[in-house]
């Protein structure tokens, strides 16, 4: 009965705890959002709102634990009870027995002795399984998480000694998202772009430039067509050789809590014995993503410790650091998606010109907004809504009159009254 009793409580007590689970999610969530965004909030003169904000949701977890307090202390008492009566029928039967003399005295008392050694396990039954729904409530994100299927197939065995050219092609590609198959974010994308050369990127936000190059490191799989490197499809290659000779640079940065050395070496082996080599690399990538002056200047220099996702750094030099990271790894593709937004003109004409030096020896991809971040690109492709709508060099694009040249228009301050090129605000 007890044990019946114990698992009824647990079963009534579950949804409570993935209740509490969610409300004490939503309140961490809060706390990080305010932490991460104080500036914003401040600027806004938000305080008042966001600490209501914090105190309603402080207030609906305190609540759902005194729901489930409430809940549980209904079925504590028969627990305790029903452990209490049983004391009862064993001192009145054993007693019986005792004075009947069908027990012995001694028998009965280390009887009772075992029976109350027995009382205490099983009471705590009761507590044990409502700790029980409480971890599992804690698990069930975790669950969901760890046991999510891949959409990408994955061939595990990668071959060291293949070196990836860098050579891409797009064939009829078309890419959606597996919870919107009816809204596209890529319409039958045919490119090619051969190995060694330098392709921009330009097009509205929205217009699935990010989710482009994003099939090239296979993030995703394309819905149809086929996405090739080196004339081999990208779902034929080994997922390690691909993100190894794939190197992309976000727009959204993200530094480690680590030294500025071990940002920018974060992809190569730490092998100890090439110390030198590894400091050299990453000082030479850092010259070329023009990092190394604003590096040196900080007291403690590479080893300067950055906090967590960089805070402290601006964010052109977040941006710089994670170029000189994706340079450091040495790919056959680098993907620069909107890298130098956050740089002034001059410091992006450094790093063009830095680039430029490693001319055929890499595949480079440039997604921008301005005109001067790919003008020099062997090829330059507009996007919009998911389909390529010009195609060119620079000066081929621009003598078309068409959606190109209208930007470059814009950019070069011709036609009075607009804004300046596109928004740069991330897809």
């Amino acid at each position: 009965f007890l044990f019946m009793l114990a698992r009824i409580m647990g079963k009534k007590a579950r949804p409570k705890f993935l209740a509490i689970r969610e409300s004490f999610a939503r309140m961490n969530s809060m706390v990080e959002e305010n932490i991460e965004g104080n500036r914003v909030v401040k600027a806004f003169v938000r305080e008042d709102y966001e600490t209501k904000k914090f105190d309603e949701c402080n207030e609906d977890y305190f609540n759902r634990n005194i729901t489930l307090a409430k809940n549980t202390q209904k079925y504590m008492p028969w627990l305790d009870g029903m452990g209490f009566v049983l004391e009862l029928i064993t001192v009145g039967f054993g007693g019986w027995l005792v004075l009947n003399g069908s027990m012995t005295l001694g028998t009965f008392v280390t009887f009772n002795s075992f029976l109350w050694m027995l009382h205490m396990p099983v009471r705590m039954t009761g507590w044990l399984i409502n700790d029980w729904q409480r971890f599992n409530a804690g698990c069930v994100n975790i669950r969901k998480l760890l046991t999510q299927e891949s959409h990408i197939n994955l061939l595990k065995e990668a071959d060291a000694s293949v070196k990836v050219k860098g050579e891409i092609t797009f064939e009829h590609v078309d890419f959606a998202f597996p919870d919107d198959q009816d809204s596209p974010i890529l319409k039958n994308i045919d490119l090619s772009v051969p190995a060694g050369s330098k392709l921009g990127i330009l097009g509205e936000t929205g217009s699935g430039k990010s989710t482009l190059v994003s099939l090239i490191a296979r993030f995703y799989d394309p819905t149809r067509g086929r996405v090739l490197i080196d004339g081999k499809d990208v779902r034929e290659w080994p997922l390690e050789t691909v993100r190894n000779e794939v190197s992309i640079v976000a727009q959204e940065t993200f530094l480690f809590s680590d030294t500025i050395a071990g940002n920018i070496g974060f992809g190569l082996p730490q092998d100890k014995e090439n110390c030198k080599e590894l400091d050299d690399t990453i000082r030479r990538m850092a010259r070329i993503a023009a990092a190394d002056d604003f590096i040196m200047s900080m007291p403690e220099g590479y080893e300067t410790v950055v906090g967590e996702r960089g805070v402290g750094l601006s964010g052109g030099q977040k941006q710089r650091l994670s170029l000189a990271r994706a340079l450091a790894n040495n790919p056959a593709i680098l993907i620069m998606d909107d890298t130098t937004s956050a740089v002034d003109m001059e410091t992006e004409e450094h790093i063009q010109q830095e680039l430029k030096k490693l001319d055929g020896t890499r595949t480079v991809i440039t997604i921008a907004h301005r005109i001067s971040s790919v003008k020099d690109a062997d090829m330059i492709v507009v996007l919009d809504h998911g389909k390529i709508v010009e195609r060119g060099t620079h000066a081929d694009l621009v003598a078309q009159h068409g959606r190109y040249w209208e930007i470059y228009r814009k950019q070069l301050g011709l036609q009075s009254g607009k804004s300046a090129g596109f928004e740069t605000k991330g897809e």
